[in-house]
């Protein structure tokens, strides 16, 4: 779920909830007015057409007549009823007592009730008449006109919270995506910034916490590019240094094996040397070729190269690097492509190499041509998936100690897929464990120069 998404769930959420408190606070605030409302009603409004609520000062008879008269003008308009102390209706002495309860209280106390019983709001209190025993009032209120407009309201708000909550949600998703915007920019930036080129910088837009960010990776990006343009710089000026030692080791290694007096001992020693040197010297080949690719120095010498001669030249050196290695198999059409026919050869050398070392004797290496380049499929011990990702790093080797014993140093494919991309090209790895590796190389077509 993206950080979009789940901040405007979280908004959501958190609306909801808001939305909740304060529909509930609003429920209870218009349940209290109107509550309120109904006993103001029951204790201040006129009775009928006759006067007042019922108060002191009328005779028992008088205040018969009165409430008798008030029932004459509209049969069915709430009136009140008033007992004795005792409980006995004071008008009629048929009607009982509305709540008996609220009654006895007010009795006892002498100070108004009111209650609730049902979907009713009854009202009682003390009063007197002129002359004659304490009267107690009842009277009640339907609660039903209330309760139909709490229900009205609690429908307006299921109907309108789940209206103004997808209305928050669009709103939030629109907000959200602004306000993430910087973050979508910094990751499509991020996303092109590679170990070859690091030139690339974060968008910086206004002065909140996103530029600060931007600003932070750029200053990072900018130590990490001047660190790796010394460390390129340093692996080109070391192994240029290294080329005259490396020559004059070679030279007086080759002119002491020429001598025919030398013991057994001397010369294994001299060998071992003259071999070393060899070793050392490709690699400082290789580091200043990888040196010229990341500074956009390699240059091609381009022409039309024929697969068939490329693959007997390299076909040939490759026996003899490996002349008890597997059989090789070439698969050669009238093909040819433009590019330098070095590079070429070393491209295709290093990958027919990698092939044979890991490929047993009792194996088969295919190169077959293709007219957009080649293909080189070997029937070897293959790699594993975590490490297939990682072929074609400098210096990155699936087994160490078997790369040393083997004469690998990790560098030839990275060589490989430099010379493929300068040609304009790509170099793909396909490997199972156990089955073998198929490394796919394609130039592009008719590049010249």
């Amino acid at each position: 779920m993206s950080v979009r998404l789940r901040l405007t769930l979280l908004n959501m959420l958190v609306f909801a909830l808001a939305l909740g408190v304060f529909g509930a606070m609003v429920r209870v605030q218009v349940q209290t007015k109107l509550m309120d409302s109904i006993d103001y009603q029951l204790h201040h409004e006129r009775t009928g057409r006759t006067g007042r609520r019922p108060s002191n000062g009328f005779t028992l008879e008088e205040l018969r007549d009165k409430f008798v008269e008030a029932r004459s003008y509209d049969a069915e308009m709430p009136t009140w009823t008033f007992y004795l102390a005792t409980g006995a209706n004071a008008l009629d002495g048929i009607t009982p007592l509305l709540d008996t309860d609220d009654f006895r209280q007010c009795v006892e106390t002498g100070k108004p009730v009111w209650n609730t019983r049902g979907d009713k709001r009854i009202a009682t209190f003390k009063t007197k008449t002129s002359g004659g025993p304490d009267i107690y009032a009842q009277r009640s209120e339907s609660l039903a006109p209330m309760n139909s407009e709490l229900s009205r309201l609690n429908r307006t708000m299921m109907t309108m919270i789940p209206i103004a909550l997808l209305i928050a949600g669009a709103g939030g998703m629109f907000l959200t995506g602004r306000a993430l915007a910087p973050v979508r920019q910094i990751t499509e930036a991020a996303a092109r910034i590679g170990v070859e080129d690091l030139s690339e910088r974060m968008p910086v837009r206004g002065k909140d916490e996103f530029a600060r960010l931007s600003q932070t990776f750029n200053g990072m990006l900018g130590r990490l590019e001047a660190s790796f343009d010394r460390q390129k710089r340093f692996v080109a000026d070391a192994s240029h240094e290294l080329k005259t030692p490396l020559t004059v080791i070679k030279a007086n290694s080759s002119l002491a094996l020429a001598d025919p007096d030398l013991t057994p001992d001397y010369r294994e020693t001299l060998v071992e040397i003259d071999r070393a040197a060899d070793r050392t010297s490709r690699i400082v080949q290789d580091l200043l070729l990888l040196a010229r690719t990341d500074h956009a120095q390699l240059s091609l010498k381009e022409s039309e190269v024929s697969l068939a001669n490329l693959f007997a030249e390299v076909v040939s050196e490759a026996k003899k690097l490996h002349p008890e290695g597997a059989f090789i198999d070439l698969q050669v059409a009238q093909e040819s492509v433009w590019g330098d026919s070095h590079l070429l050869h070393r491209l295709l050398l290093n990958v027919l190499d990698n092939a044979l070392r890991h490929t047993p004797a009792d194996g088969k290496v295919r190169v077959v041509a293709q007219p957009s380049g080649f293909m080189v499929v070997d029937t070897g011990e293959g790699v594993s998936p975590e490490h297939l990702a990682h072929l074609g790093e400098r210096f990155y080797r699936v087994d160490s100690a078997r790369a040393r014993r083997g004469g690998g140093t990790g560098l030839g494919l990275a060589i490989s897929r430099a010379i493929a991309e300068a040609h304009g090209g790509t170099l793909a790895l396909e490997s199972e464990q156990g089955k073998g590796t198929t490394v796919h190389v394609t130039l592009a077509a008719h590049t010249r120069a």
